[in-house]
């Protein structure tokens, strides 16, 4: 079955699934993923937090190390002084979806090497 117009403004399974980026939420949150996978520095320094975690897992783990990769990446943001740019900057960076970062370096971590 075909979906309408409808079906796709109001958010259905479907259109959330069109809007994924390379399997990920969006294109911010792949282009962070692969910009901290690609910087050695941050992604040594988060993948400290991530064994730290992994040594007392409990379900409140992801949501921390979602909000330490939040943190990091907001330390890193450039101080830009006109309103349009900065507006822009912060919405791409709210758009991120840290838990899914952050689940994923969990679950490549757990697999065996």
């Amino acid at each position: 079955m075909e979906k309408t117009k409808r079906d796709l403004a109001v958010g259905t399974e479907f259109y959330e699934e069109e809007k994924r980026y390379n399997g990920w939420k969006n294109w911010e949150t792949w282009i962070t993923y692969t910009h901290i996978t690609n910087d050695e520095s941050l992604y040594n320094s988060i993948m400290d937090k991530v064994k730290e975690y992994l040594t007392s897992y409990d379900p409140m783990s992801n949501l921390e190390l979602a909000d330490y990769i939040k943190e990091v990446i907001h330390l890193d943001k450039p101080d830009i002084f006109m309103p349009l740019y900065e507006n822009l900057l912060q919405g791409a960076i709210d758009n991120i979806n840290f838990i899914e970062i952050s689940k994923h370096l969990f679950e490549c971590n757990l697999q065996p090497e």
